[in-house]
């Protein structure tokens, strides 16, 4: 029974077993729906650009129409009126080029904004597979020390029972395997938060026992000047702006065209069928011109217009200042964090070696007897502290660098 039941839940559910970070990313940009919609509006936006070059072809309509007149003093009279007509725009204030303008700048927005949505997909899936390891190595770590504790109760029990150990000692090795194994429990529902948010974006199954065999970023920091470099070479939404700037200039010429003429160049061909009592008369006819227009008065709507397209170009260059400047304060901070924990991780690693010496030889000495409880526990809890704070600090420096990957856009 239990061999159907695993190969059901094999069946219907993708178990990933062994995952590096970079597979977590190409299958997270392969599946992941905003990805997906990005893409489309790629596309639709091609479709605007075609639908802009049609204002540069003549158009050519047909239209037919019949009438019936029944008066009470004549006969019948029945008309069919068939027209071909074609006309073909010379001019209109460079509306149509401009129009077209537009729709080009839209596209590039579009494909900036598809780059930007896989390098924050990627940035995000980056985030918690590294979150999803420092959970993991955390529970891993405290696994290790419910096991030392449980082996201290044991040892120390067995003390108890010959006479060499006091009741509490007994107590207190006892409260220390369970204040480790409540440490377990929390960092599994850590680890298992992560490795959700994880198959949110891949489309697969994770447990505690997948194995994670990305390790941390090394720290390799480079001058501030560089990532500033970069992120004016690469960000795609930055990229993205200056198409939106392009594309709010062409909005704004295009609306300064209402104020001008059109020029119109037209040829007709028509021809009457008409039906009177006993009478038909047929009628052939063909036209050709120019015609102008010019809207002088529709109160103050196209000056309007005119006023607020300027107003939203305006707006367009002060959201690009924001961006820039809000991505160089980010780039600071993070820089300036990854230099702190420059510093930081001497000192923790030093700190690390030392405690975990320490551990081992008080340990030694308390199955020696010549370490008290009180002492081993204070050289775990060293340990432990010192630990953690490490395995923290990888995570940090990775994180940090994951927020420089994408603001400089590095991640893919």
């Amino acid at each position: 029974m239990k061999k159907v039941i695993v190969l059901i839940f094999i069946l219907f559910f993708k178990i990933a077993f062994a995952l590096s970070v970079e597979e977590a990313v190409e299958k997270g940009l392969k599946n992941f729906p905003d990805i997906a919609i990005s893409n489309r509006e790629v596309d639709v936006q091609k479709f605007d650009i075609d639908s802009a070059r049609g204002d540069f072809m003549p158009k050519l309509l047909f239209s037919s129409s019949y009438s019936h007149i029944n008066p009470d003093d004549s006969p019948n009279m029945r008309t069919f009126n068939n027209e071909l007509r074609l006309t073909y725009n010379l001019f209109s204030g460079f509306y149509s080029m401009n129009k077209l303008d537009i729709s080009r700048f839209n596209l590039k927005v579009k494909e900036t904004a598809l780059y930007s949505t896989r390098n924050l997909v990627a940035k995000n899936i980056k985030s918690a597979y590294y979150d999803a390891l420092m959970y993991k190595k955390i529970y891993l770590f405290y696994d290790d020390l419910y096991k030392s504790a449980v082996k201290t109760y044991e040892f120390t029990k067995t003390k108890f029972e010959a006479g060499r150990a006091l009741s509490i000692d007994v107590l207190k090795s006892l409260t220390d395997v369970k204040k480790y194994e409540s440490k377990k429990i929390e960092q599994k529902s850590n680890l298992l938060n992560s490795l959700t948010i994880l198959s949110y974006y891949t489309e697969e199954v994770y447990d505690i026992n997948t194995e994670l065999t990305s390790d941390f970023y090394e720290l390799d920091l480079k001058e501030r000047d560089y990532y500033l470099s970069k992120f004016i070479e690469k960000n795609p939404e930055l990229a993205g702006y200056e198409s939106k700037i392009k594309s709010s200039e062409a909005q704004l010429k295009q609306s300064k065209s209402s104020f001008m003429p059109t020029v119109d160049l037209f040829g007709a061909i028509s021809r009457e069928d008409a039906k009177k009592g006993g009478m038909e008369s047929d009628t052939n006819s063909s036209s050709f011109g120019v015609s102008l227009s010019w809207n002088l008065f529709n109160g103050f709507k196209d000056k309007n217009d005119y006023e607020k397209q300027k107003l939203i170009y305006y707006n367009t260059l002060d959201q690009k200042r924001k961006f820039v400047n809000d991505s160089k304060r980010d780039i600071a901070v993070y820089y300036n964090k990854l230099l702190s924990a420059k510093e930081n991780l001497v000192y923790l690693k030093e700190l690390v070696k030392v405690a975990e010496q320490n551990f081992t030889l008080t340990s030694e000495a308390y199955e020696l007897g010549r370490a008290n409880l009180i002492e081993l526990l204070k050289a775990k809890d060293e340990l432990t502290s010192a630990k953690i704070d490490l395995i923290n600090l990888f995570n940090s420096i990775t994180q940090s660098y994951l927020n420089l990957e994408y603001i400089t856009g590095g991640n893919i």
